[in-house]
């Protein structure tokens, strides 16, 4: 996980603090790092469709390697990469099937667990 800015702070490190911000500010950064934000998203921020796709997107980009387009992953995919909100994401859509059929029909058939 990329460190909090109160983190930082506490540890008299303005300047990481400054290049973070410089460079897009936490929830970038940590995505480029390929880390977890410590930033909780906003209340209403898995109901709009656009942010949980691109969650998707960015989750099966970096974790599946999937050579069929982009998949939905499985729970327990999500689960070992402690991406509960993600998870949360997916079942307020409709489930694994429904946001499948927004990425295009890529659910994969793999067994769910």
């Amino acid at each position: 996980r990329l460190p909090t800015q109160k983190t930082l702070r506490d540890m008299k490190r303005n300047d990481l603090d400054a290049a973070v911000g410089k460079h897009g500010g936490y929830i970038e950064v940590a995505s480029r790092m390929g880390l977890r934000s410590s930033f909780r998203r906003s209340r209403g921020y898995w109901a709009c469709r656009e942010n949980l796709l691109r969650e998707v997107r960015s989750f099966a980009s970096a974790s599946l390697n999937s050579d069929e387009g982009v998949a939905c992953p499985r729970y327990a995919e999500l689960e070992r990469a402690g991406r509960h909100d993600l998870k949360y994401g997916i079942e307020i859509h409709g489930g694994r099937m429904a946001v499948a059929e927004l990425l295009g029909g890529a659910h994969g058939n793999r067994a769910e667990g």
